[in-house]
């Protein structure tokens, strides 16, 4: 997901080393440098982010992963409060230890790109993440509490007795029987892709919500693998049907959050179209509605009139006497 800022970042680059004891304490650089830190860039070659390295850096808002990277330790991004943005565009996670972004609160979605061989996610990585609604990991095992106290789980089918097993599989198959949504997810959303299911579906497989309540626009919107034209041709074709249109205004996460929140939500390309797409649906369906309105008073008007001139008998007074002539209509 990538976000338009309204100024530059302060960068920080790391190269690999231990900047935190095991404890937790810096070593490296004092705690009053650390809270400059906004923008965390990992440099290429580095395959390991060590224990607590960015812990409580509460003013970071992004980190961009190097192409390199293999693997995040425990407790690694742990209560970086302002973290919005995660660019894991090239890199290969399989490995995302106990704690790692625990108390994120400001994260909303999450893309990781899938490893060749199956990774692993540990206990709590994600736990009280309290604004995070969109996950999307494919060919990862998750243990205990990756996604406690975190707004995926307002909507999750298992209680709290569930066993991981049971998280495992809702992630493994909670798409299965939604095949765009599979394919908006996907490390490859083609046009092609999508128009296959529209083609057997019609507009339902856009308007479909999943158990979390999201829609597969909702996932394509924030795929970093979805080109513009791909999310294009998706808003395209909500836009040529009006039910289908009106149904994803009022439903979708995309088209009910303001300019201001989209904006922040969308990657920065596809943001302004976006939102320029969604106040289109919206104003076409107000100007529609307001004709409608228009077109009705118009009606009840017109039979209003039609019921007075069946009603009322012209009189013409003639000017040399005072006979009555009634004309009929």
């Amino acid at each position: 997901m990538k976000t338009a800022y309204t100024k530059p970042l302060k960068v920080i680059y790391y190269d690999g080393e231990h900047w935190c004891d095991y404890k937790g304490e810096p070593i490296a650089h004092t705690r009053e440098e650390r809270e400059t830190w906004e923008h965390i860039v990992v440099k290429r070659g580095v395959k390991i982010i060590r224990a607590f390295t960015f812990a409580n850096c509460k003013n970071v808002k992004k980190i961009t992963m190097s192409s390199t990277m293999k693997r995040i330790d425990t407790n690694a991004f742990a209560y970086c409060e302002s973290l919005i943005e995660i660019d894991w565009s090239g890199c290969s996670i399989s490995y995302i230890g106990s704690g790692a972004f625990f108390g994120c609160i400001s994260l909303y979605s999450v893309y990781i790109p899938t490893p060749k061989k199956r990774g692993k996610i540990k206990q709590w990585a994600f736990s009280d993440c309290t604004d995070l609604k969109i996950f999307v990991a494919e060919n990862f095992d998750y243990g205990p509490g990756v996604f406690h106290n975190t707004r995926m789980m307002d909507s999750f089918p298992l209680d709290g007795s569930s066993d991981d097993h049971d998280l495992q599989k809702w992630m493994d198959h909670r798409h299965d029987d939604l095949p765009l949504h599979r394919i908006c997810t996907s490390d490859t959303p083609s046009i092609c892709r999508i128009n296959d299911i529209f083609s057997k579906q019609g507009i339902e497989s856009f308007i479909q919500q999943d158990k979390v309540g999201l829609t597969s626009v909702d996932y394509l919107s924030i795929n970093p693998n979805a080109d513009v034209d791909s999310v294009n041709y998706c808003m395209l074709l909500l836009l040529m049907n009006t039910d289908g249109a009106e149904r994803i205004r009022r439903n979708s996460m995309v088209a009910g959050k303001n300019a201001e929140d989209c904006a922040d939500v969308l990657p920065k390309k596809k943001a302004t179209w976006t939102v320029r797409l969604m106040k289109h649906i919206v104003k076409v369906y107000s100007q529609k509605q307001e004709r409608r309105k228009i077109l009705k008073k118009k009606k009840e008007s017109d039979r209003r009139d039609a019921y007075y001139r069946q009603m009322t008998v012209p009189i013409y007074l003639s000017s040399s006497n005072v006979n009555i002539k009634v004309c009929k209509i």
